[in-house]
């Protein structure tokens, strides 16, 4: 039995022996680059998912382990949360004006994030590809603006991308408004970062994936209710911290019952994903489309106000009275349009929201009812969008 302990105590202090080992190490390093020191220190003290072996023998050893960080990817499984904190990481240690992240998906779209600079309208990665389509491991861009424009524009880029298994997960660019500003050293410490990251985006975007598909609907292949349900609270959440409009839009198919009576509920079916399909080719970019229940469908509108929202269904209308449905023809929806309020939760905005398509359907279908500048009903003529 003392032979045992022995050899337990032995293997403890062998552990605690190589962690400390592995903090001298980072130290050492640390002190070649000192802002990468503090940024190595929050990762290592937040991202489990990169740590935990570190992590155990700190603890083990009886020490307090740091305190979180406000920038945290490790910690999360959520993507767009990842990318966010992963590009305030990046511009943090690279003291960089902006940096944009952005990740492949499995589907074959990509999802952006932005910090100091606005969101690209087109993929990064595209972009940065060498017409060999060889593989990189940096790009660096340098702009010489033009003597005419006005105010200090960005001057140097830097891009890395995020492998993990020799898969090239994405790719993170950080901007710099002075020329020079990304040199070997930077490049560096971005490298390292985005090879530091890369498992809680791994994580981050699997979890994503199964949540796409608890959350779809097998029919219309739009957000189910229980994917309405989380993007409502996600940005109402969102919304009440930054101040920022939210709107919600909901639609009703008018006298849907009745097709499923005359046609049967299989056409009902095609119906359903017919104008499901109308829904995507409206949304933008930002709109997130959910099935609510049965045929009643919503546009959750991250950062929209209610005149812009209103614009939106006015297309809706556009789009709907241009299709022809499966055996049908044409259709006509009814619509609600709320927009959040200081006190509201996320049953307050979905009742009322749910009790304005009713008001549109009391008024006679094929229609709007609003809650925008004191409210009102947008007719069959689409009447004043304002």
């Amino acid at each position: 039995m003392g032979t045992t302990a022995a050899v337990i105590v032995a293997a403890a202090a062998a552990i605690v022996a190589f962690g400390l080992a592995m903090l001298v190490t980072l130290r050492v390093r640390a002190r070649i680059d000192r802002r990468l020191d503090s940024t190595l220190e929050r990762i290592g003290g937040s991202m489990e998912s990169l740590s935990q072996s570190l992590l155990a023998v700190v603890e083990r050893a009886g020490e307090t382990p740091p305190e979180p960080q406000s920038i945290e990817p490790g910690l999360s499984i959520d993507l767009d949360d990842v990318m966010a904190r992963t590009a305030e990481l990046a511009a943090t240690t690279l003291r960089a004006d902006g940096v944009v992240v952005e990740v492949r998906l499995a589907d074959g779209d990509r999802a952006t994030a932005a910090f100091g600079v606005p969101a690209p309208l087109a993929t990064v990665e595209t972009a940065l590809e060498a017409p060999d389509r060889a593989a990189w491991q940096a790009v660096r861009l340098e702009w010489s603006p033009d003597p005419r424009a006005v105010g200090n524009s960005v001057r140097a880029a830097l891009a890395v991308p995020v492998e993990r298994d020799s898969e090239r997960l994405g790719t993170i660019v950080a901007y710099s408004r002075v020329a020079g500003a990304f040199a070997a050293e930077e490049e560096d410490a971005l490298r390292r970062l985005a090879v530091d990251v890369a498992p809680a985006i791994v994580n981050a975007r699997r979890h994503t994936e199964v949540l796409e598909l608890v959350r779809t609907d097998r029919l219309t292949h739009v957000w189910n209710r229980a994917g309405y349900d989380d993007a409502v609270q996600l940005e109402l959440a969102r919304a009440h911290r930054s101040g920022r409009p939210l709107a919600l839009l909901l639609v009703d198919l008018d006298d849907f019952g009745a097709i499923n009576k005359r046609y049967g509920l299989p056409t009902g079916d095609d119906v359903l994903a017919a104008f499901a399909e109308v829904l995507r080719r409206t949304a933008r970019l930002t709109d997130i489309v959910c099935r609510r229940g049965g045929e009643e469908f919503a546009f959750v509108l991250p950062e929209t106000a209610c005149t812009e929202a209103i614009r939106l269904y006015a297309r809706l209308r556009t789009e709907v009275e241009l299709t022809e449905f499966p055996e049908i023809g044409q259709m006509t929806f009814s619509a609600g349009l709320t927009e959040l309020r200081q006190h509201d939760t996320v049953r307050s905005l979905d009742d009322r929201t749910s009790r304005l398509v009713n008001d549109a359907k009391a008024a006679g279908k094929n229609r709007l009812s609003h809650d925008c500048n004191g409210g009102g009903i947008v007719g069959p003529d689409l009447g004043p969008l304002q």
